[in-house]
């Protein structure tokens, strides 16, 4: 991973401990908008940091894109987290995890830090 420093602040900043260890996690690859995926922990606490980007080089398919209206719009899950939309459907038992904080990059990216999921991964249960 890339800029560890500016990823070890942040650790430190959300999980409020030393020490992160970046494990990353299953993910397309090929999009645009995906920088990557990581379960972070440090000390007694773990989140999900997700780097969305616009700047990472992609097939036209999958190709991140500054227009909102664009089905790949690389800011769309930073909005939906922002607004509180992520949390609409909770009253009826579809739960999106927390937002712990969105963090915008010097270089134009954004971090999200989400609650961390309890349990195994889905690929484990199949």
């Amino acid at each position: 991973m890339p800029e560890t420093t500016l990823q070890d602040t942040e650790a430190r900043e959300v999980l409020g401990a030393d020490g992160a260890v970046f494990d990353p996690l299953v993910h397309n690859p090929k999009n645009g908008v995906t920088g990557g995926v990581w379960r972070v922990s440090a000390g007694r606490r773990s989140a999900v940091l997700k780097v969305l980007t616009r700047n990472k080089e992609a097939t036209e398919r999958w190709a991140a894109s500054d227009d909102p209206r664009h089905w790949n719009y690389w800011r769309r899950e930073a909005h939906v987290y922002e607004s509180g939309l992520a949390q609409v459907w909770q009253p009826y038992g579809i739960r999106a995890p927390r937002l712990l904080a969105l963090v915008e990059r010097p270089d134009g990216d954004a971090a999200l830090w989400l609650e961390a999921p309890v349990g195994g991964s889905g690929r484990r249960h199949r």
